[in-house]
């Protein structure tokens, strides 16, 4: 398969796992928030569809697919996406308790 097609492939898997569960965190106080949540779509897709080519196979991401599309990987997404809202709404609480400061900060690993 070539780049483009690998492309896709890590598109859908990236749609069907970690796209649903950034609308929980795209909202804020006052419920879902649009322009937030269409940059915060558009970067993390891309941010997460480029990791998914680095770091798995195209036979990886055909099974993650495939597993997705059985009864019981529809189960997990469906909990995910509740797992995801319930962090979300922690989150919210923590931004709201210090709103002068961004809660999301870019840090260097570890050494």
């Amino acid at each position: 398969m070539d780049a483009e097609g690998k492309r896709r492939l890590a598109e859908k898997v990236v749609d069907l796992t970690v796209m649903n569960r950034a609308k929980a965190f795209a909202s804020d106080s006052n419920g879902p928030n649009a322009a937030l949540t269409e940059k915060l779509s558009l970067r993390m897709r891309e941010e997460q569809t480029v990791l998914y080519i680095k770091h798995y196979e195209t036979e990886q991401l055909n099974a993650l697919l495939d597993f997705y599309n059985t009864e019981i990987g529809k189960s997990i997404l469906a909990s995910q996406e509740h797992l995801s809202a319930e962090m979300a709404s922690g989150v919210r609480l923590v931004r709201e308790d210090s709103p002068d400061k961004p809660f999301f900060s870019r840090q260097s690993p570890p050494e």
